[in-house]
């Protein structure tokens, strides 16, 4: 692992240079395999905010990149591999000093390994707790990182003829990442999550946190209460049955609709193992990437979701236009890619079968889907990705992906009423022959 800052950026700018704009744009497409296997090889051994930004360009801008780089950055999603010991254990000396020969039973092989950091199990006088530890020069190196791997991404982008330019989904990433290195905001955003769930009726007595150990904690050493539990992979290979499902469904549906709607507070990493499953009870685990949306920000939302059952495609892309959904520049095609997209993409809100419930196994609709959002990210040429939403609807995303996987059939309407504010009126509901036609 490579962590002095001007090291790592000696070998980014090396990477930039060596799959630079006049390569890519003339490049072939054996040129461009070689280009993301170069990619790929360099960011996994810097890790830290480099390796975060590829893993975010192959998981959430991939339609904007050649299907050729995109399939070899894919590979940064399994590259989490640990790092040695003896490098933890440098940092954990540095950074709690004295306190360090608290530490008993300091277990060496980690719970889990990131692109940040990695989690060691140890006691602290008898209780078991876990050590979430940053790799060394991580949070130094983001500026830097984010600037070369923005620059790449903006290189591999014009191979699709777009005027695209991903300054503010990079600035977002970057924030992000700075939040996510700070330990000691990730102790505040700890807090004001328990203190959130407690305060709520609804959520009290089926949600938990780890209880953070703020003597044991500095900016890149996090220390919490080591809690038990399964993992949702592990919770599922147990066959849980249909209702223990719906009940966990259910949980983390209405989970999401308090952070966002209610709260303002989102952990928005989508990554399922920052769950842990006990008997009624979800324990939520990371809170590194935890978001706040203001109000006024919340509420133009709600406002352009509430527009989106109109039987009237021009509210739709007015509406997407004044939120900076997508760029006035558009041709009038691909807003109305725009306009079936958001039609079919809310399908499962209103379905009108004989259960009333969406089929989140239902592979017809999620292939049409994949479709029609390809379609229209295709088409875009000036409509940068929406920085604000990014994160947001990655862990939405990722919420629909664990619903797909757990084959749960749930009845929505009552997340929109909820959440949205729309009543279930069929003059509301998206139909097919009414305003723009959603492709079969």
């Amino acid at each position: 692992m490579k962590t002095g800052i001007f090291r790592r950026s000696l070998d980014l700018m090396s990477l930039a240079t060596k799959v630079g704009v006049r390569e890519l744009t003339s490049g072939s497409a054996a040129s461009r395999v070689a280009q993301a296997k170069l990619i790929v090889e360099t960011l996994s051994q810097l890790k830290g905010a480099a390796m975060k930004a590829g893993q975010l360009m192959s998981l959430d801008l991939n339609d904007y990149f050649p299907p050729e780089a995109i399939e070899i950055l894919s590979q940064l999603q399994n590259q989490a591999s640990h790092v040695d010991f003896k490098v933890i254990d440098q940092v954990l000396r540095k950074e709690l000093g004295p306190k360090y020969s608290d530490l008993t039973d300091l277990e060496q092989k980690p719970l889990a390994a990131a692109s940040i950091g990695q989690v060691h199990r140890a006691k602290i006088f008898g209780k078991d707790v876990v050590l979430k530890v940053q790799y060394p020069g991580v949070g130094d190196s983001i500026e830097s990182d984010i600037k070369l791997i923005q620059r790449l991404a903006e290189g591999l982008a014009r191979l699709s003829g777009r005027q695209v330019k991903f300054e503010t989904v990079f600035s977002e990433l970057k924030q992000t990442l700075l939040d996510e290195t700070n330990y000691l905001m990730e102790i505040e955003n700890l807090l004001s999550y328990r203190e959130l769930i407690t305060q709520d009726s609804e959520m009290r007595g089926s949600l938990n946190t780890p209880i953070p150990l703020a003597d044991y904690s500095t900016t890149r050493v996090l220390a919490m209460s080591y809690e038990p539990g399964h993992s949702i992979k592990d919770w599922l290979n147990t066959q849980p049955s249909m209702a223990e499902r719906e009940w966990l469904g259910q949980t983390i549906l209405k989970l999401y609709g308090k952070e966002f709607y209610q709260w303002g507070v989102v952990q928005t990493d989508p990554n399922l193992a920052n769950f842990l499953v006990r008997p009624r009870e979800l324990c939520l685990l990371d809170f590194g990437a935890t978001k706040r949306y203001s109000d006024e920000f919340r509420l133009n939302y709600k406002k352009f979701l509430s527009t989106v059952p109109s039987k009237n495609p021009t509210d739709i892309i007015n509406a997407a236009v004044e939120f900076e959904l997508l760029d006035p520049r558009e041709s009038l095609d691909t807003k109305m890619k725009f306009h079936n997209f958001m039609k079919l993409s809310i399908e499962p809100f209103f379905v009108q079968n004989t259960k009333g419930v969406f089929n989140f196994a239902d592979s017809e609709y999620s292939e049409k889907t994949r479709r029609l959002g390809r379609d229209f990210v295709f088409a875009l040429k000036f409509t940068p990705p929406p920085s604000k939403l990014l994160f947001l609807h990655r862990k939405l995303g990722g919420i629909f992906a664990l619903l797909r996987k757990m084959d749960l059939q749930m009845d929505l309407q009552p997340y929109w009423r909820d959440l949205v504010g729309i009543t279930n009126d069929p003059g509301n509901l998206p139909t097919k022959g009414s305003g723009l036609e959603i492709p079969s």
